[in-house]
């Protein structure tokens, strides 16, 4: 028996769950149509991604970068549009069926692509992090250059910027100095701190004195975070204090010759010099000194950090910048006739690029978040480590049929997906439990397609069941709801015991 905890279940196990996942998606056509497909095939394409996020190769990690904003739009854009149809929120809980679907295909898919358990959503979720930089720059770009062509609101925003570089730069002699110079020595003692924590100062010290060299940099990096903290708390008590007229009953009790020296050093030019050149060298010390281990050191560990932002992120500009026009007007196009008079206004405020950049960092962002909180399931064991594609597959059908039972989908639709979960936890975990105790290469077929066809029949005969105590209970004349909930119950219970005592 292997030591390592094992995921992906054997080969026919896998198709078996994948054959299972399909059933489920094709029936779920009949109540969402064509979204029910590209949902399950989003989810795939995700598992794809992950998997591939997870090995060291940068090809990988750069295939990675852009299968996983690809699958990622196609499951929110199908449960974007599972809540479009009119009357709007008549079936509030269709966009959570549809994202339940493509979780079963994510793990179906994930029993040959190893994209769930063993820190692979972490990883998959650092990918699309990084995709999500070059997008974000470009959307800044974009709108600088027309705050910078533009006149009038926008022009003055850049007046307004180029104000706020003048007074870091130039004192003025006023009470606003002492602001400034507040903000000036938080920022220096941060850049300091970063930059005394980058630099190789104990591999440049001699032998013997590097341990009290080591001593003094983390003494150093202490103080400069202190000091950071401490003005970083204090400019803006101090801004406060000026702007609501008190600084000088609060200064009332302070020497004059300590107010006095704090004036001259905060109006200091000399100073001020000092304290932005400390900034500008700590910057391009750790700038510098990143680029260098980047181009000199591990060459595949460097291919494999720039891979993602050369990807996809490579990709959403592209999309982005040629294709703005056409997308600006698709989303146009989506909104209702009175929001296109305020949406005209937005387009000419800050242009086609910048707006179709913003557009396509908002999936990358929800994407984000949805690989968070599928990861924050795994941290918290939700999903277990062994069986995990099973699990994910199993669990999603279950929460699927949950949700449309909810709200009064047909029976037999989620009777059936009850059936499917149960019978893919039940192949996905029998294919696990071979593949722990055998080597992958053993010739187990036979006994699977046997499980296999054992669990298939349990399954159809815990639906027929479940469909015969329901038109039972509907004979009976109980209320909708009720029957409803004691069939899914009835049928989740008998087909666990079924499939448990199949399994000993």
């Amino acid at each position: 028996m292997s030591a390592a905890t094992v995921r992906r279940p054997t080969l026919v196990a896998g198709l078996a769950m994948v054959a299972v996942v399909a059933f489920a998606v094709n029936d779920a056509r009949a109540s969402y149509g064509s979204l029910a497909f590209l949902a399950a095939a989003g989810g795939g394409v995700l598992a794809v991604a992950t998997g591939l996020a997870s090995r060291e190769e940068p090809i990988a990690v750069f295939a990675a970068s852009v299968l996983a904003p690809a699958g990622g739009v196609a499951v929110l854009a199908a449960a974007g549009l599972s809540a479009a149809d009119f009357p709007l929120l008549a079936d509030v809980l269709d966009p959570a069926v549809v994202v339940a679907i493509a979780a079963a295909g994510f793990g179906a898919t994930a029993a040959f692509t190893g994209g769930v358990g063993g820190g692979a959503i972490g990883r998959a979720f650092s990918v699309v992090v990084v995709t999500t930089v070059l997008p974000f720059l470009g959307a800044v770009v974009a709108i600088v250059g027309r705050v910078r062509s533009d006149a009038g609101i926008l022009g003055e925003l850049g007046d307004v910027a180029g104000a706020l570089v003048g007074l870091a730069t130039t004192p003025t002699g006023s009470d606003v100095d002492v602001v400034v110079f507040f903000v000036l020595v938080a920022a220096t003692a941060r850049a300091l701190a970063a930059g005394v924590e980058a630099a190789p100062v104990v591999e440049l010290a001699p032998r013997d004195e590097r341990a009290a060299v080591s001593r003094a940099t983390r003494y150093a990096v202490v103080v400069c975070l202190s000091v950071w903290r401490l003005f970083a708390l204090s400019w803006a008590v101090v801004f406060v204090a000026y702007a609501a007229g008190i600084a000088d009953r609060v200064l009332s009790g302070v020497p004059d010759g300590l107010v006095s020296l704090v004036g001259a050093v905060a109006s200091s030019g000399a100073v001020r010099t000092l304290l932005l050149a400390a900034i500008a060298v700590s910057v391009l010390v750790v700038s510098v000194l990143w680029l260098a281990r980047l181009a000199t050191g591990d060459h595949r560990e460097s291919l494999r950090r720039v891979a993602p932002a050369v990807g996809g992120g490579v990709l959403a500009v592209v999309v982005g910048v040629v294709f703005a026009e056409r997308v600006v007007a698709e989303a146009r196009a989506a909104l209702p006739e009175q929001a296109h008079s305020s949406f005209d206004g937005v387009v000419a405020t800050f242009g086609e690029p910048a707006l179709a950049l913003a557009g396509l960092l908002a999936p990358l962002a929800a994407l984000s978040a949805l690989l968070l909180a599928f990861a924050g399931l795994g941290w918290v064991r939700a999903i277990p480590q062994r069986s995990a594609p099973a699990a994910v597959a199993a669990g999603a059908l279950v929460v699927a049929a949950a949700a449309a039972g909810m709200q009064d989908a047909p029976r037999e639709f989620v009777f059936a997906l009850v059936a499917a979960g149960m019978v893919a936890w039940d192949v996905g975990e029998y294919g696990v439990g071979l593949a722990a105790e055998l080597d992958r290469r053993a010739p187990t077929v036979r006994a699977e397609v046997v499980h296999v066809g054992a669990a298939v029949a349990v399954g159809v005969v815990a639906y027929y069941a479940a469909m015969l105590v329901d038109g039972v209970a509907a004979g009976m004349r109980v209320a909708n709801v009720g029957v409803a909930l004691v069939a899914l119950v009835a049928a989740g219970v008998g087909l666990a015991a079924l499939v448990g005592a199949l399994a000993e």
